[in-house]
């Protein structure tokens, strides 16, 4: 809080992780007097209120480099954020096309010191003949997509962990995702080639600000469905 009057902050600062705030406040008479607080910054996170939305709408390409200006099916997306508190933000989004649809929702939190964790689900569903349009062969070929019976179904779901923490000087995190054989998640709906995401994912990273540069590493694994 500052007095009526004229107030100039210079050099708003920037924050990325956890770090700590500095201003410096002079008045008119020369007086000075420094503020210091702690913060943390994260794209991830919503100030308490503040949503975020967007959606989107359109047509699939279908026979990419085979056939000019050739759109099928329609789709619809979106997603959508909110800030619970300052520390807590929550997220939806979903996605729609005929014969194919996928959900999911999750959350982004704070814990002091500990840093950023994040936990998400998601579902899937693809129709039979969804399932065989989807197929590499019928997407490169010119021919209509087969009729299939409804039990070619295909029903998904998939969660994710993650955690990290960021100072202005280093950053680790980890980040776990499993999924059932027939998830196929909001940006597959529309690919060309039916490929399933790994059925597990681990990932983990670590880098760290020197005077002699950044250094950075990092694992990943990955397991796919069988054949």
């Amino acid at each position: 809080n500052v007095p009526a009057g004229p107030f100039t902050l210079n050099e708003l600062p920037g924050i990325n992780g956890q770090g700590e705030i500095r201003l410096q406040v002079r008045d008119l008479l020369g007086r000075e007097q420094t503020l210091t607080a702690a913060a943390y910054g994260s794209t991830a996170l919503l100030r308490e209120g503040l949503d975020d939305v967007a959606f989107q709408a359109g047509t699939f390409r279908e026979r990419y480099g085979l056939r000019s200006a050739d759109y099928g099916r329609g789709f619809a997306s979106g997603f959508w954020r909110r800030g619970v508190s300052d520390t807590v933000t929550v997220h939806g989004a979903a996605e729609l096309a005929r014969g194919q649809q996928a959900g999911g929702a999750g959350a982004t939190w704070l814990m002091g010191a500990m840093g950023e964790f994040s936990a998400s689900a998601a579902a899937s569903h693809q129709a039979a003949d969804a399932v065989a349009r989807g197929s590499s062969l019928f997407a490169a070929s010119l021919l209509p997509s087969p009729v299939v019976s409804d039990a070619g179904a295909r029903y998904g779901r998939a969660w994710t962990l993650g955690w990290n923490r960021r100072t202005q000087n280093w950053s680790i995190g980890g980040l776990a995702r499993v999924a059932s054989p027939g998830f196929r998640g909001l940006s597959d709906l529309g690919a060309v080639v039916d490929v399933a995401p790994p059925r597990r994912e681990l990932s983990a990273f670590a880098s760290i600000g020197t005077l002699a540069g950044s250094f950075a590493m990092g694992y990943a694994a990955l397991t796919r469905p069988a054949a």
